[in-house]
């Protein structure tokens, strides 16, 4: 998966992307959509300081709830399984 964001403008609404050399001869799909951003939370609106203290925030959150994935193995099959 490839993902870029990016800010149009009225003066260049032809936005070119880079597509990965891999998918070279393959058939990609590509959506673009608006994001919501009613928070002002996109890193362009925010300083470094301001994305450090969400960060901080966040990992002080995320800390109560511990999961430790040393052992974990993705199983397609048993992912797509749904009998």
């Amino acid at each position: 998966m490839y993902r870029t964001i990016f800010t149009p403008s009225k003066l260049n609404n032809n936005i070119p992307f880079a597509i990965p050399s891999e998918w070279y001869g393959q058939l990609v799909e590509v959506i673009v959509f608006p994001i919501n951003d009613s928070d002002g939370l996109t890193k362009q609106n925010l300083t470094m300081q301001e994305r450090n203290k969400k960060r901080e925030k966040l990992n002080k959150i995320l800390d109560e709830y511990p999961l430790h994935l040393s052992g974990f193995t993705f199983n397609r099959d048993e992912a797509n399984d749904y009998d």
